[in-house]
C-alpha cells in the first residue's frame, strides 16, 4: 500500500466551496490587512519608479476565497492611491491538483456572501500558476506584492511517516528533526523563489502559523487539538476500522515554526537581497469561548462551527493514509465516522474556551 500525496494540501470541498467555511482563516487574514497597506502605500511613493502595471501575487490560494476581502481592500487602495488609471495583475498560485475552476468560480462570483467586486472591476486581470510555491512561478522581477497566508507549513515532500500519529506533536525526536529541516530547506527556497521574482522595493507579506514554547500552534476548549484529533485516529486503529498501515501512512505533511526560525533565514543573505523588515507574532481568536452556564442550543453552535473549521483541511489528511483497496464509499463512510466521533467528544466538554490560531506575520522587502 502507498499513500496519497496528491491529496496533502488539497482542500476538502464537501456541498460547499472550501473558503465558505473558512471565516477563521479570513479572521486571521484580517489581522495582516493594515501592513499590507502600509507596503502598498510605500510602493506607490512618487519616486520609486513603478509603472502603471502592479502586479500582485498570492501562493497557496487555495480556492481564492479566504483573501477576496483583502484583495478588494488593497485594490481600492491602489485605485484610491493612484493619481493615473494602473492595471492590476493578479496572480493566484496553488500545486497543480489545486480546483483552479473553483478558484475561478470563486473569484468571479457575483453571488458570493464573500466580499468580492473583482470580477466587475475592468482593471484587475485575474489569472493562476499552477506550480508549486517552492519553485520560481513568476518571470524575474515581476511582481510589487507577494501574499502567503496559511499555506508555508505544507511542505514540498512528505521527510518520513510519524509512526505515534498524525501531526508533529506525535513525532518522536529523529521524525521531527526530519520534517523540522524539510521545512527549513522549504522556507529557504520559499524566500529565494519570491526574491527573484519581486521587483526591487517590491514586497513580500506572509502570514505564518507558529509555535509557543511548548510546541502548540493552536489552542482548542483548553487543549491542542491535534491531540484531539490523533487520538481519535489511534482509537480506530486500536479498535480494528484501520489497519496499522493506514494509521502510519496518514502522517500529515505540515511542520508549525516558531518565530525564531521564520525570521532565521534572514540572518543569512538571500540570493536576490530580501530583507526581513518586520515579523509580528499574535494569537488571533477564531471563535470566543462560552460561559459555562450556556444552554446545549449554543453550545451545539459552537461545536459545529468549530468543526466548519476543521474539516475542509482534516478530510484529506485522512482520506491520503486510507489504503486504495477501500471503495470511495467505505473511506467516506469511516470518515463520517471520524467526524462525528470528534463533535461527540467536543460536545462532552465542561468547558469551552476561546479557539485561538498562534500567528506571526512576516514582511520582507526587496531591496
Amino acid at each position: 500500500m502507498t499513500s496519497n500525496p496528491e491529496l496533502q494540501g488539497v482542500v476538502y470541498n464537501g456541498a460547499d466551496s472550501y473558503s465558505s467555511g473558512m471565516e477563521n482563516s479570513r479572521k486571521v487574514v484580517r489581522t495582516a490587512i493594515k501592513q499590507l497597506l502600509q507596503c502598498v502605500e510605500n510602493l506607490l511613493k512618487p519616486g520609486n519608479g513603478n509603472s502603471r502595471t502592479i502586479c500582485i501575487a498570492e501562493f497557496g490560494a487555495a480556492d481564492g476565497g479566504v483573501s477576496l476581502e483583502l484583495m478588494d481592500t488593497v485594490i481600492d487602495n491602489i485605485n484610491q492611491m493612484s493619481s493615473d488609471p494602473r492595471e492590476i495583475t493578479l496572480v493566484y498560485e496553488d500545486q497543480l491538483f489545486n480546483d483552479f475552476n473553483v478558484l475561478f468560480q470563486t473569484v468571479h462570483a457575483t453571488n458570493s456572501e464573500i466580499c468580492n467586486k473583482l470580477s466587475v472591476r475592468d482593471n484587475v486581470h485575474v489569472l493562476a500558476s499552477a506550480t508549486s510555491m517552492y519553485r520560481k512561478c513568476l518571470p524575474t522581477a515581476s511582481v510589487d506584492l507577494a501574499f502567503s497566508s496559511m499555506a508555508n507549513h505544507w511542505l514540498s515532500e512528505k521527510p518520513c511517516d510519524i509512526r505515534g500519529g498524525i501531526f508533529q506533536s506525535d513525532c518522536d525526536r529523529n521524525e521531527l528533526e526530519a520534517f523540522r529541516h524539510q521545512w527549513q530547506t522549504d522556507w529557504k527556497q520559499f524566500l529565494s523563489c519570491r526574491a527573484k521574482e519581486l521587483q526591487p522595493g517590491g514586497y513580500l507579506v506572509v502570514v505564518s502559523f507558529v509555535t509557543d514554547d511548548v510546541g502548540r500552534c493552536n489552542n482548542h476548549v483548553g487543549e491542542d487539538s491535534y491531540d484531539v484529533f490523533s487520538s481519535i485516529w489511534k482509537g480506530f486503529r486500536q479498535s480494528g476500522k484501520i489497519s496499522e498501515e493506514e494509521f502510519i501512512y496518514t502522517s500529515s505533511v505540515t511542520y508549525h515554526p516558531s518565530k525564531t526560525e521564520l525570521v532565521q533565514p534572514f540572518q543569512a543573505d538571500i540570493e536576490g537581497s530580501l530583507s526581513l523588515v518586520s515579523c509580528t507574532q499574535r494569537d488571533v481568536e477564531i471563535l470566543p469561548g462560552l460561559a459555562t452556564e450556556t444552554g446545549i442550543e449554543d453550545k451545539e453552535t459552537f461545536v459545529d462551527r468549530s468543526l466548519n473549521c476543521i474539516k475542509p483541511w482534516m478530510y484529506n489528511i485522512l482520506m491520503s493514509g486510507l489504503s486504495p483497496d477501500r471503495t470511495e464509499a467505505d473511506k467516506g463512510r469511516l470518515l463520517d465516522e471520524y467526524f462525528k466521533t470528534l463533535r461527540n467528544i467536543l460536545m462532552q466538554r465542561t468547558t469551552f474556551c476561546p479557539i485561538l490560531y498562534r500567528t506571526a506575520c512576516v514582511i520582507a522587502k526587496r531591496t
